[in-house]
């Protein structure tokens, strides 16, 4: 069996991503961040962007991915009040 993963990913530099297991790939659309399970093709959509997703990072080990937006208001956001990013376990959903 051939697998072949088509993705546009516009002007996101670097921003296709697989896991290092290789059964998931992460990449940006607009300002949602796809999360595709590979092997049984099942999506997850991560919607927390108002505007269009501009950067996508993932860790070495895959268990952590940080993604930003260019924010023409010039409003700092802090994601849970603590000034830390939230962790979100998305591969147990797909």
């Amino acid at each position: 069996m051939v697998w072949c993963v088509c993705v546009c990913v516009g002007k996101v530099v670097s921003g296709l991503h697989y896991t290092p297991c290789g059964r998931y790939v992460v990449y940006p659309l607009g300002s949602f961040i796809v999360l595709k399970n590979l092997v049984n093709e099942r999506e997850a959509f991560f919607d927390g962007h108002s505007q269009d997703v501009s950067c996508i990072a993932m860790s070495h080990n895959g268990d952590r991915l940080a993604s930003g937006q260019v924010n023409f208001t010039g409003v700092k956001v802090s994601v849970d009040g603590s000034g830390r990013a939230v962790r979100c376990d998305a591969v147990a959903v797909v």
